[in-house]
């Protein structure tokens, strides 16, 4: 049950972010609408109970309970508005990069780094420790980290470099990735033939490494009404994908 409250949380999250991008809203923007649909709600409603056709009434009625429905949304945004607004800025700062590599005369591959899983240790070598990891959820509560996930470690976007093995018993085709001086996994088989290539004709610009998972934490608020808190603990694995640049 909590696994489905949590993705629940995080697709709301994500809604309401979406929803601050399109009405470039505001914390104080989102009370005010609050404030605007909760007064339309009450006069439409007010207006259909009053009306003397029937349907018309009816269709008041409805717009009033939307405008109600919209009021309770504007209310929830501006309630934890920071939380919404860090997953825009997540989105926002993907989005941005994205531009640029399309007006850019440069191309940019994704590969996923195989191996990870074997090289866990080096891994978190290269990332730091979140001192709000370490916290209780009492504690992620007050410091208002609700609904969103908290890692044990967080990373920079590092640079890394590919390194051909031809001495690897299982593929002699295999390229390394590396990751300021350790290996970190491997390019997957079925690219490294066309990455080789790359390296050969010298096309590779730069390589960008995005350290992402681990051990993290998810707290939210439980549905009893109160201001009460449960916490998800999920034991993952670290994951690299590396953007090269040609």
């Amino acid at each position: 049950m909590g696994t489905t409250t949590s993705k629940n949380k995080k697709d709301k999250q994500t809604k309401y972010a979406d929803i601050i991008k399109k009405n470039n809203l505001t914390k104080e923007k989102a009370k005010s609408m609050q404030k605007q649909f909760i007064v339309l709600s009450i006069c439409f409603i007010l207006i259909g109970l009053l009306t003397m056709t029937f349907i018309i009434g009816i269709l008041l009625i409805i717009l009033g309970i939307m405008f109600a429905y919209c009021a309770y949304v504007s209310g929830d945004i501006a309630k934890d508005f920071q939380h919404y607004a860090a997953a825009l800025s997540r989105s926002g700062s993907a989005s941005t990069r994205d531009s640029n590599d399309t007006q850019s005369d440069s191309k940019v591959e994704v590969h996923k780094v195989a191996g990870t899983s074997y090289r866990q240790n080096e891994i978190k070598l290269l990332g730091t420790q979140n001192p709000d990891y370490r916290l209780s959820t009492a504690q992620l509560a007050k410091k208002k980290l609700v609904d969103v996930s908290i890692y044990e470690y967080k990373f920079k976007k590092l640079k890394a470099q590919l390194e051909e093995e031809p001495t690897n018993e299982y593929d002699p085709n295999a390229i390394k990735v590396m990751i300021s001086g350790r290996h970190v996994g491997y390019i997957k088989k079925g690219s490294c033939t066309h990455v080789k290539k790359l390296i050969k004709t010298n096309s590779i610009k730069s390589i960008t490494a995005i350290i992402s998972g681990g051990n993290y934490k998810y707290i939210f608020r439980c549905g009893d009404g109160n201001d009460s808190f449960d916490c998800d603990k999920t034991d993952d694995l670290f994951k690299i994908r590396i953007e090269i640049q040609t």
